[in-house]
């Protein structure tokens, strides 16, 4: 019995001792500490100062972060501070050429030892590099030069410009303005001395002789398209772009959309039409390409604007046609009117014998389109054609009483350049300029059909000018003499009020013109 209760003892105490011993060994591991930081550019990456270095802490089981970045700084910091305490430090700035050690520094509990990370980043003097504005450089026009270089902050640099034919020839400023007085390649040198070294750039620039806008316009005399600069010289060069014009057919509308010239030819009948096509070529004269072709009946393009890539043109009488201005060898027939003047509120006139589509413009955010003829007035359309309770597409009338071959506007006035080409009271047939509500009326230039001017179309439908354009200080107007006689036809323009009507361009016989206004 006694061996018993003394085995059973034993026994215990040592499963107490056990557990006490195991008991001392389950104090909690300290977590092993790290220190790594990633950069937004690799080490290995060549760098040019100055620069800047974006740092995200990668460390682990740190308490605090202390990082050094030898001489770079904290870029947003106006105290420029070479050191940071903290997780991650915002952007730092490398200001010279040099290498520089990045080292973050991690600390954990009392008694664990620091431990540090460290990158080298080596950086480069960049090469000072010489730019100029405008990209496209005009003889007697100001170009501006600057260079990009790096500025010690401790030294005053110098510059030394010399420009072949230039006005000035030569320049110590750093971001001159000069005038080449020639065409041609020439060089620009740039001897810059930055408070350390001497660096000589040579820049080559390209000049051209001065461009300017660019007149389209037809001639039935020899059925096809011609082209001249508007310089303000006499005897400018007229050459031909290569468009030939169908033999029979009238060539109304000219227009100049992103370096292409689109224009359309008419049935020269008038009457129920056989033939109508809408062409483009590129402004150099090149790319020529057909749009849409097959035009019969009343569909056939008596006018054209162009909003971005919308083309717009207007039928003999009936309506509105819209295409996308890229497509090509479009079937007219098949076509679907994107307007028929019934579907209008605002235009009541009836579209019957007589009642033709005079010009379409584009102005405003607006359509703006008239009648002609035994038709009236001046109408605007949203592109959205909004419509009425009565599903009647809504618009403005203006200028409704008078019939209006063809308009141009005046973008920075407002006013109205139109060809009247039917007599209305005391007005006779002839060029006017007005305001959209009709006040302001001005009379440029009367003409009598078939005495001084072409009397095509007869007293119902009267052609008279389809091509009207602004320039400067000047409107701009096809004219064709009784008979369509070649000698005293041309180019006619007068000056904006009104006044001072000359001939611009003689020798031609033309319907539609247009100015590229983009110099070339």
């Amino acid at each position: 019995m006694i061996s018993r209760y003394i085995v059973r003892s034993l026994f215990i105490l040592s499963w107490c001792s056990l557990i006490a011993i195991t008991g001392c060994d389950e104090d909690e591991a300290v977590p092993e500490m790290s220190a790594h930081f990633k950069a937004s550019v690799s080490n290995t990456e060549a760098m040019e100062a100055p620069g800047d270095i974006l740092f995200r802490n990668a460390s682990k089981n740190g308490l605090s972060y202390h990082w050094d970045f030898s001489t770079a700084y904290l870029k947003n910091d106006p105290a420029r501070p070479t050191t940071f305490n903290g997780m991650s430090p915002d952007s730092v700035h490398f200001p010279i050429p040099g290498t520089y050690n990045v080292t973050i520094t991690v600390s954990g509990s009392d008694g664990q030892k620091d431990e540090t990370y460290t990158q080298t980043y080596e950086f480069t003097k960049k090469d000072p590099v010489v730019t100029f504005s405008p990209e496209s450089i005009l003889m007697d026009t100001a170009v501006h030069f600057t260079v990009d270089f790096l500025r010690f902050e401790d030294k005053t640099p110098s510059f030394e410009w010399t420009f072949e034919d230039g006005d000035p020839a030569t320049s110590a400023e750093e971001n001159p303005s000069v005038e080449f007085q020639a065409a041609g390649d020439k060089l620009v040198v740039l001897k810059l001395n930055d408070g350390e070294e001497v660096f000589t750039i040579e820049t080559t620039v390209s000049v051209k002789s001065i461009l300017f806008p660019t007149l389209y316009f037809t001639d039935m005399g020899t059925e096809q398209i011609f082209m001249t600069k508007i310089s303000g010289e006499p005897d400018e060069e007229v050459t031909s772009t290569g468009a030939f014009l169908s033999s029979g057919s009238l060539p109304l509308t000219l227009l100049v959309d992103n370096g292409r010239v689109y224009y359309s030819n008419t049935d020269k009948t008038l009457g129920t039409a056989t033939f109508g096509e809408i062409k483009s070529f590129k402004w150099d004269g090149t790319d020529h390409r057909t749009i849409a072709t097959g035009g019969s009946g009343h569909i056939v393009p008596f006018a054209m604007t162009i909003n971005g890539n919308d083309l717009y043109f207007a039928d003999r009488r009936e309506g509105i046609f819209k295409i996308n201005k890229t497509v090509e060898n479009q079937n007219m027939p098949d076509l679907t009117r994107w307007l028929h003047h019934n579907e209008s509120e605002y235009y009541t006139n009836g579209i019957g014998w007589g009642h033709q589509n005079g010009g379409l413009v584009f102005y405003n955010n607006e359509i703006w389109w008239t009648k002609c003829s035994n038709g009236k007035g001046l109408y605007t359309i949203h592109p959205d054609l909004p419509r009425n309770v009565d599903s009647k597409v809504t618009g403005d009338k203006l200028l409704e009483n008078y019939p209006m071959r063809s308009l141009t506007i005046d973008e920075n006035t407002g006013k109205v350049y139109f060809f009247l080409n039917k007599p209305v009271g005391d007005m006779s047939i002839g060029m006017y300029v007005a305001n959209s509500d009709g006040s302001e009326l001005t009379l440029i230039e009367a003409y009598e059909p078939g005495t001084d001017f072409d009397g095509t179309g007869g007293e119902a439908q009267y052609i008279g000018v389809t091509g009207i354009t602004i320039l400067d200080d000047y409107v701009y107007w096809g004219y064709r003499d009784n008979g369509n006689a070649v000698a005293t036809s041309g180019i006619k323009r007068a000056k904006l009020d009104g006044t001072g009507t000359e001939m611009f361009l003689s020798g031609y016989v033309p319907y539609g013109i247009v100015i590229d206004t983009t110099p070339r």
